[in-house]
C-alpha cells in the first residue's frame, strides 16, 4: 500500500508506468507511460489524482481495477479508454482525456465495467467521446449513472449494439 505518494515521470515498456498491482491512497501519478496502463495497472486507487499519463494502446490513466474518488485529467491512449481501461469508478471525475478509437473517457471492450456516479467532461475519441465500448452489457443505463457534459464524437457509444446511449 502507497500513502501520500506521488509518481511521476516514470516508464515501462509493456505495464504501468506509474504502478502496478498496488493500493493507493491520497497520491498523485502524473506524466507516466506505458504499453498499458500508462499511469496505473490493475489497482486499488483511492482519492487519487491521474494527470497527463500515456499508454501505448489501452488505459491512458488507469488499465483495470477499482477507483474510488479519483480524478483523471488530460490522460491518452493512442487506443482505447484515454483515462479508464476496465474496472469499478465510484465518484471519478474525468475531464479532457482523449483515446484515437475508442472511450476517450472510459473503455469497456468486455462488459467488465461498473460505474457509479461518475462525470465525464470534455473527453475525446472517434468514437464515445465520454465513453465507449461493449457499454449496454458493461454499465446498463449508463446514461442515468453518468453525467456527461461537452464530451467529443457520439457522448456513450455501445460498439456490439452499433448506436448511442445517451
Amino acid at each position: 500500500t502507497l500513502d501520500n505518494c506521488g509518481l511521476n515521470g516514470n516508464s515501462a515498456q509493456r505495464y504501468g508506468g506509474g504502478a502496478t498491482e498496488v493500493m493507493m491512497n491520497n497520491c498523485t501519478l502524473s506524466s507516466n507511460t506505458a504499453g498499458d496502463g500508462g499511469g496505473v495497472y490493475i489497482a486499488t486507487l483511492n482519492n487519487c489524482i491521474l494527470t497527463a499519463n500515456r499508454a501505448q494502446t489501452n488505459g491512458g490513466g488507469f488499465f483495470w481495477g477499482l477507483l474510488n474518488n479519483c480524478v483523471l485529467v488530460s490522460n491518452v491512449a493512442q487506443n482505447s479508454g484515454g483515462g479508464v481501461w476496465l474496472g469499478t469508478m465510484n465518484n471519478c471525475t474525468l475531464t479532457g482525456n482523449s483515446a484515437t478509437t475508442l472511450g476517450g473517457g472510459i473503455c469497456s471492450p468486455s462488459g467488465t465495467l461498473t460505474v457509479g456516479d461518475c462525470t465525464l467532461d470534455s473527453n475525446s475519441a472517434d468514437h464515445g467521446g465520454g465513453a465507449g465500448g461493449n457499454l449496454a452489457r458493461a454499465v446498463g443505463g449508463c446514461e442515468r449513472q453518468l453525467e456527461t457534459i461537452g464530451n467529443s464524437r457520439e457522448t456513450v457509444f455501445d460498439r456490439d449494439a452499433g448506436h448511442l446511449l445517451s
